[in-house]
């Protein structure tokens, strides 16, 4: 069985191709652009359905998230072949069936997906740029100041990140752009207040600034990334960022002037990690050669695999890791918008995975997962997290994104 109506494939930053961006695709040639007060053009995201077949499954083993480990070798050439650019294919099937094969022999413990108390989260092999235990499971915080679902009230918000907490997930993730006036960075940033700071892995991101309701425009100039780190670190309520992410790549400022300026805010303790989310290959490896990449954000989950083919292997030579963001693929493993309705006021009324006669494929498929996980006693939400649980020893998702 193959999940139908994918809407986030590929990468947002590859000039010469055309990309997809966060919710949708656009072409580099055609797609809109703005004319910000420096004069430079930059790319305007918005949505765009791209149906597509996706999903198989494998197995392998537990995970220890190794931060920061510098590549074996020196990066002296990271340019990238853009010859070798195309659309991932591997994950990609047009043969139902097959799904259903790799279903019925992927092999789960029982409750794997479930979080786990403190003392399961592994050590993590260190370097210097980061001395600190991240559980193996992290928490979105995205959901909290609405997106999937209504406006969660500030004190029922600030109960969920310390009931995490309480579960042993110490890896909190957040952004900027999250919410109405920086919401959710506010909201995290209460809640922080009533938790034991040294053992939070707090991670946040930049670089996308909202015009209105429907579009936005991606910036990574020098200035605009040390005003919102500065503009973060205070509504945090904290004095250093675990993990700062690019949140998505401006093609009209080379990367490398992106990371010097990160690398500048690492050495004032400002952050102490720097990551990506929604990169492309040679982005990856031209940030990399700069200033060390900790960790890689991009949707990964049963339903979306794209990244298998190129984004992973690159990430596993270079040593970093890779934090899965939407792991039960935009809650459609919790079930509620296939086997009901999706809710009027979430962004998945959008989502052709949500839609139509994909749904429908989908609903399938979605039976066939929750069959699967009656049979080792837990819920499709668990099935899935266990899935990327088991995949290596290099990530950690965050559900809630």
């Amino acid at each position: 069985m193959a999940g139908y109506g994918y809407m986030n494939r590929g990468y947002t930053d590859d000039g010469n191709k055309k990309t997809y961006g966060e919710n949708g695709y656009f072409d580099p040639v055609s797609r809109p652009t703005i004319f910000e007060a420096e004069g430079r053009k930059r790319p305007i995201i918005f949505y765009s359905p791209n149906p597509g077949l996706e999903s198989y499954i494998t197995t392998s083993t537990e995970r220890i998230i190794e931060y920061g480990r510098l590549p074996s070798e020196p990066v002296k050439n990271y340019g990238y072949n853009n010859d070798k650019w195309r659309r991932p294919s591997s994950p990609i099937r047009d043969h139902p069936q097959r799904g259903e094969e790799f279903i019925s022999n992927v092999q789960v413990e029982p409750n794997r997906g479930a979080t786990r108390p403190a003392s399961w989260a592994p050590q993590i092999v260190t370097t210097s740029l980061i001395q600190a235990t991240v559980s193996k499971l992290g928490y979105g915080c995205m959901g909290l100041t609405s997106m999937y679902n209504s406006l969660v009230p500030e004190e029922d918000g600030i109960a969920m990140i310390k009931y995490a907490f309480s579960k042993g997930i110490t890896f909190i993730d957040t952004s900027d752009i999250y919410g109405a006036d920086n919401a959710n960075e506010i909201l995290v940033g209460k809640a922080l207040k009533q938790l034991p700071r040294e053992k939070i892995q707090l991670a946040t991101k930049f670089g996308i600034v909202k015009l209105d309701h429907t579009q936005v425009v991606v910036n990574g100039s020098v200035q605009y990334v040390r005003s919102c780190c500065e503009a973060s670190l205070k509504r945090l309520g904290v004095d250093y960022i675990d993990l700062y992410y690019v949140h998505r790549i401006d093609t009209s400022v080379p990367i490398e002037e992106t990371m010097g300026e990160l690398k500048k805010l690492a050495e004032e303790g400002k952050i102490k990690c720097i990551g990506l989310s929604k990169a492309s290959p040679n982005t990856i490896r031209g940030a990399h050669a700069v200033h060390p990449i900790t960790a890689l954000q991009m949707e990964y989950s049963l339903l979306t695999r794209d990244i298998e083919e190129e984004i992973i292997p690159i990430c596993r030579e270079l040593g970093i890791a890779i934090v899965p963001y939407s792991p039960t693929a935009h809650g459609f493993f919790g079930g509620k918008a296939v086997v009901e309705t999706v809710p009027t006021n979430s962004f998945m009324q959008l989502h052709p995975r949500f839609t139509g006669q994909n749904l429908e494929h989908n609903r399938i498929f979605y039976l066939r997962i929750k069959e699967l996980a009656k049979k080792h006693s837990c819920t499709p939400v668990q099935l899935a997290l266990a899935w990327i649980l088991h995949q290596r020893d290099d990530m950690v998702p965050i559900p809630g994104e």
